[in-house]
C-alpha cells in the first residue's frame, strides 16, 4: 500500500533536511545525516548531545479550500513544527541553536528557490519536493534556553506552512 500524501511529504523532507552535513555545502557547519526525526517529541540519552531535528504536526483543526462541487479536490493548509536541538554551550547555551537554524533555513529555501529574473525552480529535482506540495512558507523562528521540564538543551521551533492540492478521492494502490 502507498503511503498516504503526508506520510510521503514527512519523508521527502526529512530526506531533504538529512542533506545538512558539511562535506555537502561548504556553509553548513552541522551533521544531521540521521539526526532527523518524525514524529517523536521526547529524546533520551542514545541521541547523544549533538545536533538534531524532529518534525511534528501542529495541533489544529482547519478545514480546507473545495475546488469542486463533489468536494473531492481539496486545497490544504499543513503546519509542520520543526524542532532543532544543537551541541551544548553552557556561557551561551542558545549561540549554538542559532547557527543550526541558519542551516536548517538556507536548506529550507532550497526547496522554494526560483532562479533571479524567472520563474524557474532553480533546483528542480527539490522544488516544491519534487511536486509533492503546492508551495512553503516559513514563520519567524523562536529559539529557547533549557527549560525545565520540556528539554535540558536550548532549542528552536520553528513553523512551516506547507501547501497542499490533494484529491480526497484517491484510488486505492
Amino acid at each position: 500500500m502507498a503511503d498516504h500524501l503526508r506520510l510521503q511529504i514527512l519523508k521527502a523532507l526529512t530526506t531533504h533536511l538529512e542533506g545538512i552535513y558539511p562535506d555537502n555545502d561548504e556553509e553548513y557547519t552541522h551533521d544531521l545525516r540521521g539526526r532527523v526525526f518524525r514524529g517523536r517529541n521526547r529524546f533520551g540519552a542514545q541521541e547523544g548531545r549533538t545536533a538534531m531535528l524532529s518534525l511534528l504536526e501542529a495541533k489544529s483543526v482547519e478545514f480546507g479550500n473545495f475546488a469542486d462541487e463533489e468536494k473531492s479536490y481539496r486545497k490544504d493548509t499543513w503546519v509542520i513544527l520543526l524542532q532543532g536541538w544543537a551541541e551544548d554551550d553552557a556561557q551561551n547555551p542558545t549561540d549554538p541553536v542559532y547557527a543550526l537554524l541558519g542551516d536548517v533555513e538556507r536548506r529550507l529555501s532550497d526547496i522554494v528557490a526560483v532562479q533571479e529574473g524567472s520563474n524557474a525552480p532553480k533546483w528542480p529535482g527539490v522544488y516544491n519536493l519534487g511536486g509533492l506540495i503546492a508551495g512553503m512558507a516559513l514563520s519567524q523562528p523562536i529559539v529557547r534556553p533549557p527549560e525545565d521540564g520540556l528539554s535540558d538543551r536550548a532549542f528552536f521551533y520553528m513553523p512551516v506552512q506547507i501547501t497542499l492540492a490533494s484529491n480526497i478521492k484517491q484510488p486505492k494502490g
